[in-house]
């Protein structure tokens, strides 16, 4: 009993520090250009292509231990598709490494290296 409450204080002790730290804006560069992306507090993100201050796809995201799952739900190039990545934040460098993307275009790149704004 006590280490299953050990256990579960040290899942919530994770996906909170994860959750901390993945939140403010991220940049990118893909083939195409600088990608931009505000992970929220209340568990949304938003995803500016070209870093010209237009929201191009918004989305929901979900943390659990190290992975991250996003699910888009608006905009002219979101997919419907979940995807699953596995998240890594080292200083100002969040790494995204792909578990699970169908999605065409970021499913595409299989890891994502992002620097913080």
């Amino acid at each position: 009993m006590i280490m299953t409450s050990i256990l579960c204080s040290f899942v919530v002790f994770v996906n909170s520090f994860f959750n901390a730290e993945i939140i403010g804006k991220w940049s990118f560069q893909t083939d195409q250009g600088t990608v931009a992306v505000e992970f929220k507090t209340d568990n949304t993100y938003l995803v500016d292509f070209g870093v010209d201050g237009q929201i191009d796809i918004t989305g929901n995201y979900t943390l659990e231990s190290d992975q991250i799952t996003l699910q888009d739900i608006s905009g002219a190039n979101m997919c419907g598709e979940k995807a699953t990545y596995t998240v890594k934040i080292e200083g100002t460098t969040l790494t995204l490494t792909k578990v699970k993307d169908d999605c065409p275009g970021r499913g595409d790149l299989g890891q994502m290296v992002m620097t913080k704004m």
